[in-house]
């Protein structure tokens, strides 16, 4: 499994983001969690 690292929307570097004890992708620029 590879973690994004894009966004596919705006194409920005992701940031991460722990929800539920798990890293998760985060666009700060859409502000939108990816899983």
């Amino acid at each position: 499994m590879n973690p994004i690292k894009y966004c596919p929307q705006c194409g920005n570097l992701l940031d991460s983001r722990v929800i539920d004890q798990k890293k998760r992708p985060y666009c700060n620029h859409c502000q939108i969690l990816f899983y």
